[in-house]
């Protein structure tokens, strides 16, 4: 029994529902996509877009109530959901660099 639970949730890591704001950050800050983070784990996340928007696999995600960047890869993608895998280490928005004075402008 334990192996068909396994197989069902292919999740590295168990997931935290959220319902949070945050962005999606792209061409290096020059755009933003606001979504909302559903779930997230240490390994990844679950976000619902406002629409079904064209995305690049690769991206950052702005947790707007922590001020964090983590970048992301798309992992699956159904409509406006997704689940994203995090591919680097969480940087605090205000110390993300150039990035951040991108952002700041907005």
């Amino acid at each position: 029994m334990d192996s068909v639970v396994q197989s069902a949730d292919s999740r590295l890591a168990q997931r935290q529902r959220l319902l949070r704001d945050g962005q999606i950050i792209l061409h290096r800050g020059w755009s933003l996509l606001d979504c909302r983070i559903v779930n997230a784990s240490a390994s990844g996340a679950g976000l619902t877009l406002n629409g079904a928007s064209p995305l690049p696999q690769e991206f950052d995600l702005l947790h707007i109530r922590e001020q964090t960047l983590v970048p992301c890869e798309v992992s699956w993608r159904r409509g406006n959901r997704l689940g994203v895998r995090f591919t680097g280490p969480v940087r605090n928005r205000r110390l993300a660099g150039s990035q951040s004075a991108k952002l700041g402008r907005l």
